[in-house]
């Protein structure tokens, strides 16, 4: 009985699913924009992409045929970035609508149709209503993922679920329950018609303007140059040809002070003079705002050269001060150690004979095991340096790996035995260990280098 009492409802609305087809709409272009925070709406080619501080995207110029363009990076401090992503926003839903968009529809329209049908044949009323209630909320989750497109036709469409999903609900003895309102979509951003050749020219004067790259910012008045040209407007083309001048010009005068400034700050980083390196630092400063500050990039640039230049000149000079101190009582240490390096050379052969698994007594075994133990003993009552600790260490080790060694061989019992394999990587690795100590403790003696 209850099927009869819906069957006008579902009627109506498989009625308002057919007429809500419609054709699709025209493909639109390409030009996106980007705005600056003051507003201006800079023409891109395709979508503009925001990376860290910077957004890169193809700068349209002059409106010619084919259309002329300049891969530009500007700050993003100087772009309204909300509203140029609710444009990107708009292009993708216009596209969208204008390709993908009706067939995409159409096929949820027929899904709907499908649930529909199935809502007039089904008998269990706790099963239409979980499959109303799903097909309501499968019409607000499309047209959140499909760019709110249609969606006047979608609220129509889940505000008819909406009279069914109640109907249902009394029938199946449920209390009425308000369902969540639908929202409205955002509102848009509106889509710009392609800039007048007058209006590109005015608007890549405003990317010269932000840009901090001077290659960038001469490639962009180059091209509003020549665009500038094809108005016809004498004042228009002399004023922005006067501009590009002299940004050619600002470009020589930079590019002939920070090549003399990175000279004279290589000059004073071989002096190792800290304090030549912040004149200079001071003088790029000046010479900056006596040009008008218009290499914002490349004098930061230089800048942070600069103070890298002051950090590494400062850690070189307290490293050589920290070798200039510690330099007496490393040449103790290795007076010191001296003796215990030729000591351990001496077992340099019994040491290969047991890397290569050669014969050995066992009273040689015992020999260089006894020398093994005074070397560590000795060795044990030196004290080093601070800065050579770590060799200290290492070469205790060397002498544990090579009594280690011994003390294998005395085991093995054969040529292909465990012990045998294990005496011959310990001796191996003593002897490659004692070139590393050797070279180090040769390095700390040798002043540092500036990098």
């Amino acid at each position: 009985m209850r099927a009869l009492v819906l069957a006008p409802t579902v009627v109506l609305f498989a009625s308002a699913v057919a007429a809500f087809a419609q054709l699709p709409a025209a493909v639109p272009g390409t030009i996106y924009r980007v705005f600056l925070s003051s507003g201006e709406p800079l023409p891109s080619f395709g979508e503009p992409v925001f990376v860290g501080d910077r957004v890169i995207f193809n700068l349209l110029l002059g409106g010619g045929t084919p259309a002329e363009m300049q891969l530009v990076s500007l700050p993003a401090a100087g772009v309204d970035r909300e509203r140029t992503e609710r444009y990107i926003e708009a292009m993708r839903a216009e596209h969208y609508a204008a390709t993908r968009g009706e067939a995409d529809y159409a096929a949820l329209t027929a899904e709907v149709a499908r649930v529909l049908d199935q809502l007039t044949t089904l008998t269990d009323v706790q099963t239409r209503l979980r499959l109303a209630e799903g097909a309501r909320r499968q019409l607000l989750a499309w047209a959140e993922a499909h760019y709110h497109y249609r969606a006047d036709d979608i609220r129509e469409l889940a505000s008819l679920f909406d009279e069914v999903i109640a109907e249902l609900r009394i029938a199946a003895g449920e209390p009425a329950v308000e369902l969540a309102l639908i929202a409205p979509p955002p509102p848009r951003e509106p889509l710009l018609p392609a800039p007048t050749l007058r209006e590109s020219v005015a608007l890549a004067l405003s990317a010269a303007e932000l840009a901090d790259n001077g290659a960038e910012r001469i490639g962009i008045l180059s091209g509003a140059a020549r665009a500038a040209g094809r108005m016809g407007d004498p004042v228009v083309e002399q004023t922005v040809s006067e501009m590009l001048q002299e940004e050619i010009s600002a470009g020589s005068a930079y590019a002939a002070l920070l090549s003399a400034l990175r000279t004279r700050a290589e000059a004073a980083r071989e002096r190792g003079d800290v304090a030549a390196v912040a004149r200079l630092l001071d003088e790029l400063e000046r010479r900056d705002a006596q040009l008008g500050r218009r290499r914002p990039a490349e004098v930061a640039a230089l800048r942070r050269d600069l103070e890298s230049t002051i950090d590494a000149v400062k850690a070189f000079q307290a490293a050589l001060a920290s070798h200039k101190r510690q330099l007496a009582a490393a040449r103790t240490y290795e007076r010191r150690l001296a003796p215990l390096f030729d000591r351990f050379d001496s077992l340099e052969e019994h040491l290969t004979t047991l890397k290569e698994m050669g014969g050995i007594t066992p009273g040689q075994i015992s020999l260089a095991e006894a020398e093994l133990l005074r070397i560590a003993q000795e060795l044990d009552g030196i004290r080093p340096p601070e800065s050579l600790a770590g060799v200290h260490t290492a070469f205790g080790n060397v002498v544990r790996l090579a009594q280690e060694a011994f003390a294998r061989r005395r085991q093995a019992r054969s040529s292909r035995s465990n012990e045998m394999r294990e005496a011959s990587a310990a001796a191996a690795g003593a002897m490659l260990l004692i070139e590393q100590v050797r070279a180090d403790l040769a390095a700390s003696l040798e002043p540092p280098v500036l990098p």
